[in-house]
């Protein structure tokens, strides 16, 4: 059994002061009552709040720490804190969970969702156990944007197996044409996606090589992020995808993959229906 699905985990989880995240740290403190949780908000008044809204119980297994992922020096300031509680490290797992929704530019919205993302793999990672996950929280709005993009380059670059970094943020760069500009958010997760399998080809040539990555959607949830938008689904239903790739047995859900909602393998280019048949690439697998 991996160290990530053993009884004693200690998760970081970001944007955990509300919706998806908040859910989250309640479901991994509920699983198993010797596992803490490192509870990662942007801010400290809000995350002292949502702290108080838990069971005393669950209080005593968290560590709060204040954390702007879309700001370096907020990230850099935060690993020091948490480098210094031998509590709280070595981490089994990170969930990237903070993100912006729609409606933001470019910038902005991968300000947070992807370098925010990336920020937090490269500070945090080196604290990670081996055999620890990191679970990178994407949407089905990266699929549904890269199967309406009509830009096939952007589509085989960002599918590609080996894709690399520089390649990544040469599509960061060149950004959305004016008419997509509403696709940001979608843009943003499909960078999500793509990141998570460079991540995960990395850590194959690194000493840690058992980390595993991935990604996934939680779901169409109801959140300050959907309200008014259709959503419908309780926060709790969005634990489902991140709770399988944290726990799972190693052989069990592969490296650098993309899942829905469902637990089940999903492209990284189209939309699959959750309970229909997993995706399979070329190689069968």
């Amino acid at each position: 059994m991996s160290a990530a699905s053993s009884s004693s985990s200690v998760i970081l989880v970001t944007g955990a002061n509300k919706g998806i995240g908040f859910a989250l740290v309640s479901a991994l403190l509920e699983r198993d009552d010797r596992a803490k949780v490192v509870m990662a908000c942007r801010s400290a008044a809000r995350g002292k709040q949502a702290l108080e809204e838990l069971p005393e119980a669950y209080q005593a297994r968290i560590f709060m720490l204040e954390m702007d992922v879309a700001s370096p020096s907020s990230v850099s300031q935060a690993h020091k804190v948490l480098a210094e509680s031998s509590d709280y490290t070595p981490l089994t797992g990170i969930i990237n969970n903070a993100g912006v929704g729609f409606g933001k530019s470019v910038e902005e919205t991968c300000a947070t969702n992807f370098w925010g993302t990336k920020r937090v793999c490269e500070t945090f990672m080196p604290l990670l156990v081996d055999g620890g996950r990191v679970v990178n929280i994407a949407s089905a709005s990266g699929p549904n944007y890269l199967s309406r993009c009509g830009d096939e380059t952007r589509i085989q670059q960002l599918t590609d197996k080996n894709v690399t970094l520089d390649t990544i943020e040469q599509v960061y760069a060149e950004g959305l044409p004016s008419d997509q500009l509403g696709d940001a958010y979608g843009f943003s997760k499909s960078l999500v996606n793509a990141y998570t399998r460079y991540l995960s080809n990395k850590t194959k040539t690194k000493p840690q090589d058992n980390i595993i990555v991935n990604s996934c959607t939680p779901g169409y949830i109801l959140t300050d992020m959907t309200r008014g938008m259709g959503a419908t689904n309780d926060p709790e239903k969005g634990v489902k995808a991140p709770m399988h790739l944290l726990f799972t047995e190693q052989d069990s859900i592969g490296r650098g993959w993309y899942y829905g909602s469902d637990c089940a393998r999903s492209p990284l280019d189209e939309y699959r229906e959750p309970g229909s048949k997993p995706y399979e690439d070329e190689e069968g697998c």
